[in-house]
């Protein structure tokens, strides 16, 4: 849920209303332990049961303090209630995905926690809350969010690199060419979106799992799919006269791109010597013509994976017995 409201000097009281309560038999409702207005919630089994309040859009670019005061006690019977875990998240991406975050046990009933982060203007979500396992319950209350100065921008190009597709590597807001000079990069926005230079980008479609995507010349639009085994993209891509049915598929063992005539099929070279989290596909097991695929096995980051396969461009798949090219 998200709370629309413009941060001033003075901190911001987060309302009850805000909380959202997750877990199995979670119910949330007024309490006066600790501070008026808290949140309570209850589990009924030894489960995962927690509290998180979303943080209004206006922290985007911020640097905050957040201050909450979290309290837990055991009930008479059954699993024993472990100590919470107070947290803060920033979250990227779409699908999101936390970026950052902190945790801090609760040690001491009734514990006042604060964080300072910051929050990226490229951040989607900001949550803060707590979280525990066992019978009992636990209180949020008086939840204050105060700015204290803006957030420091984030240099992409130092962050780790998540993934590579051919000479295209990406993180959680860069997709770039490992060669110094080659054209063909796009910036996470704060939108969620990541753009280029003229217009170029990578933009969430009308629908979730589609991307509308502007690289130079070629457009088009994708919709992602996942079936257990194999990742896809399926769409069109040309230019604005010209367009062509496009797919591109991967999984542990193949690699396969379509672009009308234009198609491509490569298999997993076994004992190739690659980064960790990376598979080297090759042309008819033979070593000349390969094309790694890094960082893309689990939850895959939608938009950097079609950024980087569609610069790393289209080619045909010559016939086994056809010289090297």
């Amino acid at each position: 849920m998200w709370l629309f409201a413009v941060l001033a000097a003075a901190p911001l009281l987060v309302p009850p209303s805000a909380f959202v309560a997750r877990g199995p038999s979670v119910q949330v409702s007024a309490s006066t332990a600790c501070e008026q207005g808290a949140a309570k919630v209850e589990s009924s089994s030894a489960k995962l049961a927690g509290a998180v309040v979303t943080l209004p859009p206006e922290v985007k670019g911020q640097r905050v303090r957040v201050a909450f005061t979290v309290d837990a006690r055991a009930a008479t019977t059954g699993a024993p209630l472990r100590p919470p875990f107070a947290f803060a998240d920033v979250e990227l991406g779409s699908p999101a995905h936390r970026f950052s975050g902190e945790r801090l046990r609760v040690e001491s009933p009734c514990q006042r926690v604060t964080f300072e982060f910051d929050v990226p203007l490229e951040a989607s979500r900001v949550v803060v809350g707590a979280e525990a396992t066992g019978v009992g319950f636990f209180t949020l209350s008086a939840v204050e969010v105060s700015p204290v100065g803006r957030a420091k921008r984030v240099d992409w190009a130092s962050q780790s690199r998540l993934g590579r597709v051919g000479d295209f590597w990406f993180n959680d807001g860069l997709v770039v060419s490992r060669h110094v000079g080659v054209g063909g990069e796009v910036h996470l926005q704060p939108d969620g979106s990541f753009a280029g230079r003229d217009g170029d980008g990578v933009r969430p479609g009308p629908d979730p799992g589609t991307w509308d995507v502007k690289l130079g010349a070629r457009e088009g639009h994708f919709t992602w799919s996942f079936d257990g085994t194999t990742h896809r993209f399926e769409g069109t891509w040309g230019t604005r006269w010209k367009s062509y049915p496009t797919r591109i598929e991967w999984s542990a063992t193949h690699v396969a791109t379509a672009w009308g005539e234009v198609r491509l099929e490569l298999t997993r070279f076994d004992g190739a010597q690659v980064e960790e989290g990376c598979h080297r596909f090759s042309w008819c097991g033979r070593a000349e013509k390969l094309l790694d695929v890094c960082g893309l096995d689990g939850e895959v980051p939608q938009p950097q994976a079609l950024a980087a396969f569609l610069l790393d461009g289209f080619e045909r798949t010559p016939v086994c017995t056809d010289p090297i090219p």
